[in-house]
């Protein structure tokens, strides 16, 4: 698996001008201010995840996958790098751009407690988890175009659940006031259960796309 790796990232690198196109838009971001400072932790790590992507789109259009399973790569290795990966890739953006904006934050004086700022940073280290779970088995099953496609209609239909859900509480006066505070008060047993549910999701995941793999022919 330190083979894959090792290529995979050498394809990263070969995204030098799309990540220096992220990290411009993200000092953007974090000048202006737009959207706060958190926002350009998440942007920075949902758009590692995407990375990721490529590199199957890659290996997929260049017969790469055909040429590996020659080599002693099993399927099961195949896709347990590029987990992985995507973890890898995805921790280490959201730890620059983490530390990155701790800066920018310390030096405008934004009064944030570090604590806050840190629980703030670990809750967008759980978005990386959720869309790793989300578009790997997807983009394993359909591929480059035609899964890039699905990815964007699972998360559209995920905001149209949530936001619904949110407007038909509000509708229905639905007091969520009692669970904020509970989960406010027990931060670290929320934050742990959430990571539990999320590290399940994922080693659901991890076992769908190799199911998916194990299917496919090529």
């Amino acid at each position: 698996m330190r083979g894959l790796l090792m290529k995979d990232f050498y394809m990263l690198l070969e995204m030098k001008k799309f990540a220096g196109m992220m990290a411009v838009i993200g000092l953007l971001l974090l000048i202006t201010n737009s959207g706060g400072e958190g926002f350009v932790i998440s942007y920075m790590t949902i758009m590692s995840a995407f990375m990721v992507l490529s590199t199957l789109s890659q290996d997929e259009g260049g017969k790469g996958i055909q040429f590996l399973l020659t080599l002693p790569v099993t399927r099961k290795i195949y896709v347990k790098e590029k987990y992985c990966l995507g973890l890898l890739n995805g921790i280490g953006f959201w730890l620059v751009s983490a530390v990155v904006v701790g800066i920018v934050t310390a030096v405008r004086n934004r009064g944030t407690a570090p604590v806050d700022f840190i629980w703030e940073c670990l809750l967008y280290l759980t978005v990386l988890f959720a869309m790793l779970a989300l578009m790997l088995p997807v983009q394993l099953k359909y591929g480059g175009e035609k899964g890039r496609l699905v990815i964007v209609i699972a998360v559209a239909v995920i905001l149209c659940v949530a936001i619904g859900s949110a407007k038909f509480m509000e509708r229905a006066n639905v007091d969520a006031s009692g669970t904020v505070e509970w989960i406010a008060a027990h931060s670290v047993f929320s934050y742990g259960l959430l990571v539990a549910v999320l590290l399940a999701l994922l080693w659901i995941s991890y076992r769908i796309s190799l199911h998916v793999m194990e299917k496919k022919q090529y």
